[in-house]
């Protein structure tokens, strides 16, 4: 599960982690959620009733790594993109939703790669 999450470069929400976990139960998801915040594999943050998850930077790099042995992370790049595209089309204008291309090939082929930049930024901030 915990590689599956891994798909979120930030926070997420509950119902963000069952949509990307597949075919694992939603009691599943819970249960997984509250065993990572208790072994500080993530943080969580409450806000307005609603908890907001995110795993720390090395836990998800470890994470993305096991998907990529397991031969896992094409599904969940791909479920991920799937979830955010329903996501935006859902929430946006219906003029909006026409102009948003459903092809999400580029995701599950891995064309796009991300990489953490660290290079300071003005006034002594760095970007994390």
């Amino acid at each position: 599960m915990l590689h599956r999450l891994a798909a979120f470069a930030g926070r997420f929400t509950l119902e963000d982690a069952v949509a990307v976990a597949g075919d694992v139960r939603d009691v599943d998801v819970v249960a997984c959620l509250v065993d990572l915040v208790s072994k500080s594999f993530m943080m969580i943050d409450v806000r307005a009733k609603t908890a907001f998850y995110r795993l720390y930077e090395t836990m998800r790099e470890h994470a993305l790594q096991k998907a990529l042995d397991a031969g896992e992370l094409p599904q969940v790049r791909r479920r991920h993109a799937e979830y955010m595209t329903s996501t935006l089309l859902r929430i946006s204008e219906p003029k909006a939703a026409a102009l948003v291309t459903t092809d999400i090939s580029w995701a599950a082929a891995g064309s796009v790669t991300f990489k953490m930049n660290t290079t300071p930024l003005p006034f002594g901030c760095e970007y994390h």
